[in-house]
């Protein structure tokens, strides 16, 4: 009898090596079978298209939220399982209830689960902020924005939706990725405005590490906890220079664009049992307690999907996970005003700034 054929996911880079064996140990041990996993890595959603058209036996995905409710839409994603077991899989699994209202979920069925989840902040010196204020938020993002000089923004692989979704809610904070035509002309008159200072395009976690260390940019976009926590915990003096010279904030007080790595399974995969199993075993609790948290080499050094009920908010203060969730936009394909897709539309907006970079 022949073997079975390996079950192949593509996830972000991030999962270190080792998680192969973990979640090839834990199937064994739950359904008294082996398995052959085969783990291929992305960074940016330009490269998870790419890379799921090279691996068409892909089974497994775990990609970001707006990728996932697109898959859905289209088909391309089998049900993990039907709305109303929602309660009774998150109590098997010790998953954090805060974060259920993040899945994807069309009529009865549940297509993505988070596995990962983190906002996209701006650092902004403290001075520019201190010139800029209002009698709301404290601060006007929008002109501290026009009087900065230096930017640096992520950019990985240079996928574009990350810094340019920030940069919408500057301009529109109520509805970030629907704007209408003259709003988006704002988004793209910013962007032109921001090319004229030299930036700095991080495609990278380590050009991106290194630019917050230099301290040179006026303006950092996305920088939140997944990357902030690894420079913490691996040199508490650099963090603490960050907290004086920066203000962590949010385009739109506590609603902040969210981004979540969502595990789903696709509709071609050849053995949609073994898929779901899998998809189960990345959202367990004896995972978790296993990979404690992403290798920071890869670029991802922390995951509050492991169930951290306290995360960074404005100023670097911890505020409940939940009340962040509550409010916060998750990330998603951006429209235009009659709401049909502008992902044409913004990624050549993007390709426009770069190319007028030096």
């Amino acid at each position: 009898m022949r073997p079975p054929a390996p079950c192949n996911v593509l996830a972000w880079r991030g999962w270190p090596d080792r998680v192969l064996g973990i979640v090839e140990d834990l199937y064994q041990r739950q359904f008294a079978e082996p398995l052959d996993l085969n783990w291929t890595r992305y960074t940016g959603g330009g490269e998870f298209l790419r890379l799921l058209e090279e691996f068409p036996t892909t089974d497994v995905i775990v990609a970001d939220r707006e990728i996932t409710a697109v898959f859905a839409l289209q088909g391309r994603l089998l049900p993990l399982w039907e709305n109303s077991d929602l309660e009774v899989v998150r109590r098997e699994l010790v998953y954090p209830e805060w974060l259920w209202p993040a899945s994807v979920i069309r009529g009865p069925f549940v297509f993505g689960v988070p596995v990962r989840w983190g906002t996209t902040p701006l650092l902004v010196k403290k001075e520019l902020l201190a010139a800029s204020p209002t009698a709301g938020s404290g601060f006007d993002v929008r002109q501290a924005l026009r009087d900065a000089h230096s930017f640096l923004l992520w950019s990985p692989k240079g996928y574009y939706l990350p810094s340019m979704a920030v940069l919408a809610e500057v301009i529109c904070p109520s509805s970030p990725f629907v704007l209408t035509p003259s709003e988006f002309g704002c988004l793209s008159d910013l962007l032109h405005d921001i090319s004229d200072c030299t930036p700095v395009v991080a495609r990278g976690v380590g050009a991106l590490v290194q630019g917050i260390e230099d301290a040179r940019p006026d303006v950092i976009t996305c920088v939140g906890e997944w990357v902030l926590e690894g420079i913490q915990e691996g040199d508490p003096s650099l963090f603490e220079a960050i907290k004086r010279r920066y203000s962590y904030v949010y385009a739109e007080a506590f609603r902040p664009v969210a981004f979540f790595e969502e595990v789903g399974v696709l509709s071609t995969t050849r053995d949609p049992q073994r898929a779901r199993r899998i998809a189960r075993i990345l959202l367990s609790e004896e995972i978790r307690q296993r990979v404690r948290v992403l290798e920071a080499a890869d670029g991802y050094a922390s995951n509050p999907t492991w169930g951290k009920s306290d995360v960074l908010g404005p100023d670097f203060g911890l505020i409940p996970a939940d009340r962040l969730l509550a409010s916060c936009i998750p990330r998603q394909v951006p429209c235009g005003h009659t709401l049909q897709p502008a992902l044409d539309l913004w990624h050549n907006a993007w390709q426009d700034f770069l190319s007028a970079c030096p």
